[in-house]
């Protein structure tokens, strides 16, 4: 577990580091922590696809990274398994998914969102302020040039996912729907 907390540590700065010298776009930024994301999270065994078959990662309405986030998955895999992007109109199923992301603009439709991956183990990403707050799993947003998430821990738990310890360590907030608080 030191070794994924230090990978993860690494990749902070790293991406961070080259987001000052190279000016990485926001969704340069989030595309990278979306696939460091399948590292720190836990699926049920049953509710991963059979080996050779893809990870998913889909997006849910306007998508705003364009080939970046199909380009940080190139050559990417979870236990074996690819990774792969696509794009979901709203009303398409999402069970193939094991994670989700909700661009800023769909800000209005988080509670459909959430309604869509209830009880399901999918991964839920937003970018809408206070979407970890609202029921999400991941709040992830760029401020001052760093990312920042909100993790919600219950909304986890409460699907079949384990975050592991790595992530929240690094996490602005942890919202633990258990105990009903937070840090």
């Amino acid at each position: 577990m030191r070794g994924a907390l230090r990978l993860l540590g690494v990749a902070l700065l790293v991406v961070s580091g080259s987001l000052r010298a190279q000016q990485v776009s926001e969704y340069q930024l989030k595309a990278a922590f979306l696939v460091k994301f399948t590292a720190f999270v836990v699926w049920p065994p049953k509710s991963l696809p059979p080996p050779k078959e893809p990870f998913v990662i889909g997006i849910v309405g306007a998508d705003p990274f364009g080939r970046l986030l199909d380009d940080a998955v190139k050559d990417k895999s979870v236990e074996g398994r690819p990774i792969v992007v696509r794009r979901f109109a709203w009303g398409q199923s999402l069970d193939a998914c094991r994670v989700v992301f909700m661009s800023d603009s769909e800000g209005r439709k988080v509670a459909r969102l959430l309604l869509a991956t209830q009880g399901k183990p999918i991964l839920t990403v937003g970018e809408t302020e206070r979407f970890a707050q609202q029921g999400g799993m991941i709040g992830l947003r760029v401020l001052n040039s760093r990312a920042a998430m909100d993790v919600n821990l219950g909304s986890a738990r409460a699907n079949g996912l384990a975050i592991r310890s790595g992530l929240l360590q690094v996490a602005n907030s942890v919202i633990d729907g258990s105990r009903g608080g937070s840090r």
